[in-house]
C-alpha cells in the first residue's frame, strides 16, 4: 500500500486533503502526515474524525524523512510555485516520488535543472495532470481512434494583473508558455509530438519603456523575455496548433469559439469584468480544443463538456472529478512500483517553443503590441 504524505493545505490543498481522506478510507492507501504549520491541526483532527491517525510535521525536513523511510511512500505537493522547486529538491534527496499539479518553477533554466536533478535521483514526479484527467479530455480519447489535427487554447487576461503588479511572478511561472501552454501538455494524449514547427511570439511583456523580464521588472536580455501571447506549430502523427496568452483570447480563439456558439448557444470564452483600485479590466478565461478526424469535436476544460462541433450535441463525459482520480491514479501507480509524468515530453517541447519565441520577434514592435492588448482590456 502507498503511504501518502501532504505539503501545503490552502487553495487548492483542502480538497486534495478530502479526497485522500476519502481515497485511504476506501482502499488500502494509508494517510501519512500533513506539513502545513499554520492550518494544519483542523485538518488533522477531519482526518481523525474518519478515523485515520495521520502525523503533522513542523519541518519539510521530517515529513520527506518519514516518507522516505517506507518502501511505497508519496508526496502530494499543494504548495504555491515558487515554493515548489524547493520541496522538489527535498523529494530528490530523500528519493520519495513527487506529485505536483503545476509546473514547478519560474524560469526555463530551473526547468532544466530540476529534470536533471530528478533524472539522477531516480525521482518520478507529475505535474498538470488535472488537464490530462479532465473529463473532456477522457471522453474525447474515447470518440476517436486517429486525429488529422487539433488546436488547443489557454488564454486568458493575466497579463494585466502582472502589469498592474496585483500578482508575482511566484503565481504566473514568468511568460505565458510557461503558464498557460504549459497547461496544454494534455495534446500528447492525443498524438506524437515529433518536431517543432513554426512558432510566433505575436507579443512581449511590457515593462516600463522595455520589456518585462520572465522574473518580473524589465530586462534587455532576450533569454528572459515574457511573451505574452504565443502560436505553435508541432508535427507529429497530427498536425498540432497550441495558443496560450496572458492578454486575453486570440481572434483564432473567438473565431472558434464563436462556433460553438452558434450550434449551442454557449461560449466557451469566460467573461467578467475585474477591478483593482482604480483600475477595471476585461477578465477572460479560454481552455478548449477542437479535435479534427473522422468527426469534428470541441472539449471545454473548463466545463469538462465535449460537443460534436458540426451538429452541436453533447457528448457524454465521465465523472468531474479530475482531482481523485490523479490521486488515485498516482497512489496506485506508486504501490505498483513507479509513476511517471504524463507531461514530460510535453516540457521539452515547451522549452523549444519558449526559445523559438523569443527569436523570432521584433522585441520593439512585440512589447507594443503587448501594450496595446492589455489597453484593449482596460476599462
Amino acid at each position: 500500500m502507498t503511504k501518502v504524505f501532504q505539503i501545503g493545505v490552502e487553495g487548492p490543498g483542502k480538497p486534495t486533503w478530502q479526497h485522500l481522506v476519502s481515497i485511504c478510507g476506501s482502499t488500502d492507501h494509508q494517510l501519512g502526515g500533513i506539513y502545513a504549520p499554520s492550518l494544519e491541526e483542523g485538518h488533522l483532527r477531519f482526518a481523525d474524525a474518519a478515523g485515520h491517525s495521520p502525523e503533522g510535521f513542523d519541518t519539510l525536513e521530517g515529513l520527506y524523512s518519514r516518507a522516505a523511510s517506507t518502501d511505497t511512500g508519496l508526496v502530494v505537493d499543494t504548495t504555491p510555485v515558487g515554493e515548489t522547486f524547493d520541496v522538489l529538491d527535498r523529494a530528490h534527496r530523500h528519493n520519495v516520488p513527487h506529485l505536483v499539479e503545476h509546473p514547478s518553477t519560474a524560469t526555463a533554466e530551473e526547468r532544466k535543472a530540476e529534470r536533471i536533478a530528478a533524472a539522477s535521483a531516480g525521482v518520478s514526479w507529475m505535474s498538470d495532470v488535472l488537464a490530462h484527467n479532465n473529463p473532456a479530455v477522457r471522453a474525447a480519447k474515447q470518440e476517436v481512434d486517429e486525429i488529422h489535427s487539433l488546436k488547443a487554447f489557454c488564454e486568458s487576461s493575466v497579463g494585466v494583473e502582472k502589469h498592474l503588479g496585483m500578482i508575482s511572478s511566484d503565481r504566473t511561472h514568468g511568460c505565458d508558455v510557461l503558464d498557460r501552454m504549459q497547461h496544454l501538455s494534455y495534446v500528447s494524449e492525443f498524438a506524437d509530438l515529433e518536431e517543432v514547427g513554426n512558432v510566433e511570439a505575436h507579443s512581449l511583456m511590457p515593462a516600463g519603456d522595455g520589456a518585462m523580464s520572465v522574473k518580473g521588472g524589465p530586462t534587455d536580455d532576450r533569454e528572459m523575455l515574457a511573451t505574452a501571447r504565443t502560436r505553435a506549430e508541432i508535427r507529429g502523427d497530427a498536425e498540432i496548433e497550441l495558443h496560450s496568452s496572458w492578454t486575453g483570447a486570440s481572434e483564432e480563439a473567438e473565431r472558434i469559439a464563436d462556433q460553438l456558439e452558434s450550434k449551442t448557444g454557449k461560449n466557451p470564452i469566460r467573461r467578467s469584468v475585474a477591478s483593482s483600485g482604480n483600475h477595471a479590466y476585461k477578465s477572460i478565461d479560454a481552455r478548449f480544443f477542437v479535435i479534427e478526424s473522422d468527426k469534428r469535436l470541441f472539449g471545454d476544460l473548463v466545463s469538462g463538456r465535449l460537443y460534436e462541433l458540426e451538429s452541436g450535441r453533447e457528448i457524454d463525459t465521465p465523472s468531474k472529478q479530475a482531482l481523485r482520480t490523479t490521486l488515485r491514479q498516482s497512489m496506485d501507480a506508486v504501490e505498483n512500483g513507479g509513476m511517471e509524468n504524463p507531461s514530460a515530453g510535453f516540457d521539452d517541447v515547451a522549452m523549444e517553443i519558449l526559445n523559438d519565441a523569443r527569436e523570432s520577434v521584433d522585441v520593439e514592435q512585440a512589447i507594443q503590441k503587448g501594450r496595446r492588448q492589455i489597453d484593449g482590456l482596460m476599462l
